[in-house]
Formats: structure tokens, C-alpha cells, sequence
């Protein structure tokens, strides 16, 4: 793998009031090159080891270095010409067309009130390309579906020409063409053009296809971090999951069934 980009160390962090640790303990690098997905249920931890990593909430033990750096150490516009990132939730604020919400990727390459130069341009339409939003490019973002719109936040985040892609849930409200795309594109842009990948994820069978490592988060621990084949095994996934799955092979890649109640 090429350059580190996160690297983290026994990160724990407990949300005002809570009982317990949203994450605890958690030790993470993610270099250039490489794409890892996080897994795990509902409240496990995933999005907030992500703001964690990003410097959106400081943990209350230990510490993250982003290229070397501490990740409170860079400033906004740095951050985002260093990391794309698409949250899980997020509605239109303004009225935008589609190439125009693209276009706001742009902005932390841009001057105060400078307008988009051809290079801005170009990484707009590339990005709207990659994503299959060219064709949308000039209808209103209100009017979109779901899946519309999720690939439209995708296409804003990679015309930032990001060194590091960061997606949270990015093929909610896809279908499975979009849904293979999405993962093909991420692990594209992490193995061909040397950017480092974090992608959270329900999806755990396209995780283990397509991702280098998988981090299987389980009520705030990390409790399993490695190569898909190592770590996703039917006793782990039965245990975070709290439901029986069964277990076969595609081209050397584990894949899991959920098993009806009927078949435990």
C-alpha cells in the first residue's frame, strides 16, 4: 500500500449522557491504494468512528493523524480539498440544479467570488460521468429520487479531486445496478487512482467483494480488522448480527444468506 493517510490510535469517545462508549478502543490506518469498509448493525459505532477520523467530534482517548498530521491541525477548506466526503443523511438547502450542486465540490479549489475555471468545469463533468448524473445534469435536485440524488452527493464529493474518498451508507435507496456501481467506482478511484477509501455499509456481501480490509464494528469495538476472507466468518456475523446466516464461496470471496426462521 502507498502513503498512510488515517492513522489512529485506541480511539474511544462517549456521547453526553450515554452509559456507554460509542467507540471504544479503536485503532485504525488507512493508507493510499486501499479501500476498507466498516460493518456492523444499527448503533455499533460506525458513523461515529467516521467523525471521529474526520475531526468532526474529538475523542475523549487518543488521537488520529491525517498525512501525518492532527487532524484538528487542518482547516476546513484544507480538509476538503483533502477529503470527499458523503454523509449518510443530507436534503437539498437551496434550489440547484443537478451540475450546479456538483459544481459546489469545486469551491474549496476557488477564491472568494471566483468564478469556475475550465479545469473546474472539466472535473464536474467527469464526475457527473462517473456517477451516470450527466444526462440529469440540468434538472432541479428537488425533483430527483433517491437514488438520484445519493449518486448527485457521490459526483459532488469526487469533483473535490479528493486524496481520500469517505462514503457513509452511499447505496441507500439504490437499486443494484447503482449499487454494484457505486462499489466498483470507489474501488476504482482507491486501486487506479491512488486515493484512500472508507466506505460504511449494511452491505456486507458487496463489502467483502470489493473491499481490501473490513472492520466489524459491534457495540462501539472494532472487533474484527483484516482481509474479507479473514475476518467475515459465519460465528462473527452471527454474533453481531444476532441472526443465523449461511455461508458459501464466490470465487474465493465469502458470501452470507440470511436463513429464515423456518431454517434455523
Amino acid at each position: 500500500m502507498g502513503e498512510v493517510i488515517f492513522a489512529s490510535s485506541d480511539l474511544s469517545y462517549r456521547y453526553e449522557g450515554a452509559d456507554s462508549d460509542a467507540v471504544s478502543g479503536v485503532t485504525l490506518t488507512i493508507s493510499r491504494g486501499e479501500l476498507v469498509s466498516v460493518v456492523g448493525p444499527n448503533g455499533s459505532g460506525k458513523t461515529t468512528l467516521l467523525k471521529i477520523l474526520l475531526g468532526v467530534i474529538a475523542p475523549s482517548v487518543g488521537g488520529v493523524l491525517i498525512k501525518g498530521k492532527e487532524s484538528s491541525a487542518w482547516t476546513r477548506r484544507e480538509m476538503a480539498r483533502l477529503v470527499g466526503v458523503v454523509p449518510q443523511r443530507e436534503e437539498p438547502v437551496f434550489p440547484l440544479r443537478v451540475r450546479q450542486a456538483v459544481m459546489l465540490g469545486r469551491y474549496p479549489h476557488l477564491g472568494p467570488l471566483q468564478a469556475p475555471r475550465q479545469t473546474d468545469v472539466n472535473a464536474v463533468e467527469l464526475a457527473m460521468e462517473r456517477c451516470d448524473v450527466t444526462h440529469l445534469g440540468e434538472r432541479w435536485v428537488a425533483t430527483l429520487s433517491s437514488g438520484e440524488w445519493q449518486r448527485t452527493r457521490v459526483a459532488r464529493a469526487l469533483a473535490q479531486d479528493p486524496e481520500a474518498l469517505v462514503l457513509d451508507e452511499p447505496t441507500a435507496n439504490l437499486d443494484i445496478r447503482h449499487e454494484m456501481e457505486v462499489f466498483e467506482l470507489a474501488a476504482q478511484l482507491t486501486r487506479d487512482a491512488g486515493m484512500a477509501g472508507i466506505l460504511v455499509t449494511h452491505q456486507v456481501n458487496l463489502a467483502a467483494r470489493f473491499s481490501d480490509r473490513v472492520v466489524v464494528m459491534d457495540a462501539g469495538k472494532a472487533i474484527a480488522i483484516g482481509e474479507p476472507s479473514e475476518v467475515l466468518s459465519v460465528e462473527t456475523l452471527e454474533r453481531v448480527f444476532n441472526w443465523p446466516v449461511a455461508l458459501f464461496s464466490w470465487k474465493g470471496v465469502p458470501q452470507f444468506v440470511p436463513k429464515r426462521e423456518a431454517e434455523f
